[in-house]
C-alpha cells in the first residue's frame, strides 16, 4: 500500500490510521513519523524492519485480499477518513 502526501506541508502522523472495510486490520502508524511534501509512504503486510518511509505491518496474512469490495481508509487522530483507495469501482 501506498500513501502519498499531496500537502504542501509536512504531516505528523501521531494518531493516524490505515484499515479495511471491515476494520478487521487496524494500522497505527508510530507516533514520530512525519511524511513531507509530495512524500510516499510504503506499507507491506510482511515482516520486516521499518526504514524511513518504508513500513512494515509485521502480519503472517496478506490484508488485501486483492478482490472486490477491498478498500482501504486513511484516518487522522480525530477519526474523520481522510482519504480512500480501491481498485474496484
Amino acid at each position: 500500500m501506498k500513501v502519498r502526501n499531496l500537502c504542501t506541508r509536512t504531516v505528523p502522523l501521531r494518531g493516524w490510521t490505515l484499515y479495511d472495510a471491515r476494520r478487521e486490520n487496524v494500522y497505527a502508524f508510530a507516533q514520530d513519523l512525519r511524511v513531507g511534501p509530495g512524500k510516499t509512504i510504503r506499507l507491506y503486510s510482511g515482516t520486516g524492519t521499518d526504514s524511513g518511509l518504508t513500513l512494515y505491518w509485521d502480519r503472517r496474512k496478506e490484508v488485501w485480499a486483492n478482490s472486490a469490495p477491498e478498500r482501504a481508509f486513511l484516518a487522522d487522530p480525530s477519526g474523520d477518513v481522510i482519504s480512500t483507495w480501491s481498485p474496484y469501482p
